[in-house]
This record gives structure tokens, C-alpha cells and sequence, in this order.
């Protein structure tokens, strides 16, 4: 069984791309073109569609 992800793992599923080098890729600058957000706060871990691809992972045009 996989042991479970602590708050600081769960959190660096985001990307470690900069908003300039995402964009440069043809990524989105928010999540670095992976569509979703990862978040903790107040013990609670939530995943959202990240707000300015929708999801999509891409770059604006």
C-alpha cells in the first residue's frame, strides 16, 4: 500500500515551472500545463481546475 503523501508532497504536484518559462513552452504561466492546482489550508487538500487554461494546460493565445 503507498504511504500517504505529506502536505509540502502534496503541494509540490504543482509545477516548478516560472510563469515566463511555462509560457515560453506554450504552457500555462498559473499551472505550468497541468491544468490543476494543488492546495492546503487549515489541514484541509483540495485539487481545483486551475482558473485561467480551464483545464486545458495551455498557454493564452
Amino acid at each position: 500500500m503507498a504511504k500517504p503523501l505529506t502536505d509540502e508532497q502534496w503541494i509540490k504536484q504543482n509545477s516548478n515551472l516560472g510563469p515566463t518559462r511555462a509560457r515560453l513552452l506554450g504552457k500555462c504561466g498559473k499551472c505550468g500545463g497541468k491544468g490543476k492546482l494543488w492546495w492546503v489550508f487549515g489541514g484541509e487538500r483540495g485539487v481545483v481546475q486551475c482558473d485561467r487554461c480551464r483545464g486545458t494546460g495551455e498557454a493564452a493565445k
